[in-house]
């Protein structure tokens, strides 16, 4: 059975807590309109079908890689009071989300991983979390009951998609590394870039460039710490 890989690049902190504060729509606008956009885009993606658009191959003992644009069949839209209250892990940011209130999406886009064969949609990346019923295990990457979490709501009118059982996402621009960032810029200048990431840029130039990563307000419930 393939196993979901989520990148849940925020958490909090303290053992168990409760946390209240209210949501205000001004405050929610920037991040629920950026990822309304986005869910669409990806769903008009969808009609398109599935290209590789990169392979890395694994060799004989190792994971091939196939870099993948467009959006799987099973991804559909849905509503934040259709799931209420929501989760995501982190092992290390929790501190972070606690003082800040933010989910920032992470670098890496949604990724399926096998025994074989690791599957990376590049266009589907934003904030990814899952529902407090489901098995963390489940989610891939070493988690389990004892990694910290965080109990959250959002604004009912943000983009939702659902990826596969348990995982699910607020779609928007993910966080670019600064030598990424630099490259990027050096491509713009010149013309130039390393083999292999000269179709990436030229991804990225078609679609209006770098864009700052997705940062989503949420209203805590709960946070667990270990």
């Amino acid at each position: 059975m393939k196993r979901y890989l989520l990148f849940f690049i925020v958490t909090l902190t303290i053992s168990e807590l409760s946390w209240s504060h209210p949501i205000c729509d001004s405050q929610f606008q920037s991040y629920v309109e950026t990822s309304k956009n986005f869910s669409e885009k990806l769903m008009l993606k969808k009609s398109e079908g599935l290209q590789i658009v990169k392979r890395i191959d694994g060799q004989i003992n190792g994971q091939d890689i196939h870099f993948i644009s467009g959006v799987p069949g099973k991804v559909k839209v849905m509503k934040a009071e259709e799931l209420g209250i929501i989760r995501h892990y982190s092992k290390e940011s929790i501190d972070q989300i606690v003082s800040s209130g933010k989910l920032i999406a992470g670098p890496r886009p949604y990724i399926i991983p096998d025994a074989h064969l690791r599957e990376e949609y590049v266009d589907i990346t934003g904030v990814f979390f899952t529902k407090t019923d489901f098995s963390p295990k489940d989610l891939w990457l070493g988690m389990d009951e004892r990694t910290p979490y965080v109990d959250f709501k959002i604004h009912n009118d943000t983009g939702i998609l659902y990826l596969a059982d348990g995982n699910y996402i607020i779609p928007g621009p993910a966080s670019k590394p600064l030598w990424y960032v630099n490259a990027y810029n050096d491509f713009i200048r010149t013309g130039n870039a390393p083999g292999y990431m000269l179709e990436e840029f030229q991804r990225v130039r078609a679609n209006g460039g770098i864009k700052p990563a997705l940062e989503v307000e949420i209203e805590i419930i709960n946070v667990f710490k270990p």
